[in-house]
């Protein structure tokens, strides 16, 4: 323990904390005598909020770690962060562009004109890395495309007819873009091959969410006063496949799914309350508590986003300035955090929350949960090592389950076989888990040596293995055995211990003492530099195996 580190919230209370760093460097001088230190640090505890962090510099949760200062004139509803730089994307809406924010020093990298009245949200396609932004130019919902340097690649026009734009999103499975449409009541679906455009008749169509694992899309749509729905699309097909019915008048908005468990969460502009949808079905409603104390009126709250591996959804109220904390295993707020008011835009990644002011047009970059776990799909593969005879068929077997241990069925396993001499894959192939999350891959080996096998979930279905997907390694020796007595050729020889005129590795009992090599084996018991299957007095008690092996006392 070098030296303690103590956040304290309330600035009255900065004294206290210079009081605790004198008590600590009295203990520290003084060993064995520690009791004052721990009695000022009980007692401060028990009076404020503080948090203690041993070894280094740590940060509350939610505290203000940084600044991006005009970030945009007019604030967009979701914030980007790129999932391979880690940089800030802010689609400014006023203005028509897009500003691209350092990861580190949050210093404005680029901002791309795209010549547009409204540019209104981003997406990542984390393979090509590239960028879409949504948004209007001309009165017609536009599509633009960015390469990795940032560069507009293509512009694609979705429809000629006038319509806003309302969210993006990219669907890796399929290798989609959806864009949701204000106006021309069209979701339209992008081929990210060819940027061939379908549109789908939805209804005005706002809030977008990808589940990337499941390959299904969700899209808030607000057909009228009476039907606000949340639409199931296949995410192959762009079919239809489900639609489930939000309480009447609630103006459905923001939508995102937690893609470890498939729930998805729903802004009830109206209700201010987000719908939690499980499936085809609307599971709950999370009252966000508002409605009581404050009269809310309309459209306060705009966008939900989650961080799966903390177990949390996070939602912005525009005039209290609140960010509510929802426990996604729970599905109950959690925590409300003062972040001032005229707070609109809301981002995550990298550990951080990003949330918009449209007053300042400045954004606050707040500090994740401290207490964030690992809820990566738990991928178990069997035998971890084992050795095998060449021209055997050797079974690896492997389960993926959820971290509540739910089997994950349908997902698709990849197996690679690398030989550890050469480093070449010289054997790969995938299997597609079970109903109990289990997938079994046979191979032969053919070459001596030691092979490592990978084994990896392909969430995204891209056929190879991506960051924060599950994978596994195994290994399997290879052996040549032509006598099949579990001693490796190798190590028998060609030499012929019992001089019939077999070598050893084809003679099933190379000393001729009666007792086969397979049981025999080749460890050296009495340690007399001679191994079993070679030794005729193997235990070295004076009495030859070949007597031994007959007697019965």
């Amino acid at each position: 323990m070098t030296f303690y580190k103590i956040l304290i919230y309330q600035q009255f209370c900065r004294y206290i904390m210079g009081a605790l760093n004198l008590l600590k460097k009295f203990s520290v001088a003084h060993k064995g005598k520690r009791s004052l230190w721990r009695f000022g640090k009980m007692v401060v505890s028990l009076q404020l909020p503080l948090l203690l962090f041993f070894g280094g510099v740590a940060t509350a949760d939610y505290e203000v770690v940084g600044e991006i200062s005009e970030a945009a004139n007019l604030m967009p509803l979701k914030i980007g962060v790129h999932p391979i730089t880690r940089n800030v994307y802010v689609a400014d809406v006023a203005k028509g562009t897009l500003k691209v924010f350092n990861s580190q020093s949050y210093a404005l990298i680029a901002e791309i004109p795209l010549n547009a009245e409204e540019a209104s949200a981003v997406a990542f396609d984390e393979d090509r890395n590239f960028t879409y932004v949504a948004g209007v130019k001309n009165g017609k919902p536009k599509l633009w495309v960015l390469d990795e340097n940032n560069g507009i690649a293509r512009e694609i026009e979705l429809s000629d007819e006038f319509s806003k734009v309302y969210d993006v999103a990219y669907n890796p499975t399929s290798d989609k873009i959806y864009v949701s449409s204000w106006g021309a009541e069209k979701l339209f679906v992008v081929d990210g091959n060819s940027y061939r455009v379908v549109s789908l008749n939805t209804g005005n169509c706002r809030g977008i969410a990808v589940d990337s694992l499941r390959n299904k899309v969700y899209v808030s749509v607000l057909r009228s006063a009476e039907e606000n729905i949340v639409l199931i699309i296949d995410g192959g097909s762009d079919a239809i496949v489900g639609e489930v019915a939000l309480p009447r008048n609630s103006i459905p908005a923001g939508v995102d799914v937690d893609s470890l468990t498939g729930k998805v969460y729903v802004v009830l502009q109206r209700n201010a309350s987000i719908a939690v949808v499980s499936g085809d079905r609307l599971e709950k409603i999370i009252s966000l508590g508002v409605g009581e104390t404050y009269e809310i009126g309309t459209q306060k709250i705009w966008t939900v986003v989650n961080i799966p591996e903390c177990r949390k959804a996070y939602a912005l109220h525009f005039d209290l300035g609140s960010l509510y904390v929802i426990n996604t295993e729970t599905d109950v707020v959690e925590r409300v955090v003062n972040v001032g008011s005229t707070a609109l835009g809301l981002g995550v990644g990298e550990g951080k929350i990003f949330v918009g002011y449209s007053s300042s047009g400045k954004i606050d970059v707040l500090s994740a949960p401290q207490s964030c776990g690992d809820r990566t799909p738990d991928l178990a593969t069997n035998p971890p090592d084992s050795v095998n005879d060449l021209g055997m068929c050797h079974l690896v077997s492997s389960t993926l389950r959820d971290r509540s241990g739910n089997p994950l069925s349908n997902i698709r396993l990849y197996f690679e076989v690398y030989s550890l001499a050469t480093l070449v894959n010289y054997i790969k192939g995938n299997v597609v888990t079970d109903g109990e999350g289990k997938a079994i891959f046979a191979y032969t080996g053919l070459k001596e040596g030691r092979d490592l096998i990978h084994v990896f979930a392909d969430v995204n279905n891209n056929g190879r293995f991506d960051s924060g997907e599950p994978g596994f390694k195994v290994y399997k020796n290879w052996q040549k055995d032509s006598d099949r007595d579990g001693i490796p050729d190798s190590e028998e020889g060609p030499s012929d211990g019992d001089a019939d005129g077999v070598p050893n590795y084809l003679d099933k009992d190379a000393d001729n003492d009666g007792i086969l090599d397979i049981y025999e084996g080749s460890t050296d018991i009495d340690n007399d530099g001679v191994p079993n299957y070679l030794d005729l007095d193997s235990d070295g008690d004076g009495i030859l195996d070949s007597e031994e092996a007959w007697r019965t006392s």
